[in-house]
């Protein structure tokens, strides 16, 4: 089954529970999508990879006068989704399922 598609996330990172919604869409192994959560809104990104079930992907937030970098990897399985998200913060994982 593709990665492509919209899934709930759910990471648990230094301030809490942080429910997402992640879209990627796939053109060959590039990945372009967009992250939506809480207080970040939504950022789009692109320049991510596929491979197979695999994916990455980078993305920078620029929120109250900074500039957080976030990178993240991670497996699509059927409708289940998992990997972690990586920020200057420190690493989180998340998990949860295709919408």
């Amino acid at each position: 089954m593709s990665v492509e598609g919209t899934y709930k996330i759910s990471t648990d990172t230094p301030m809490g529970v942080m429910e997402s919604t992640l879209t990627l869409k796939k053109a060959g192994d590039e990945l372009t999508g967009t992250m939506s959560a809480g207080f970040i809104g939504q950022v789009d990104f692109n320049g991510g990879k596929v491979e197979g079930s695999n994916f990455s992907f980078a993305l920078t937030v620029k929120k109250f006068f900074k500039k957080i970098d976030i990178s993240g990897h991670g497996r699509v399985e059927g409708d289940r989704i998992s990997g972690r998200i990586i920020t200057s913060y420190g690493e989180s994982c998340f998990e949860r399922v295709r919408v």
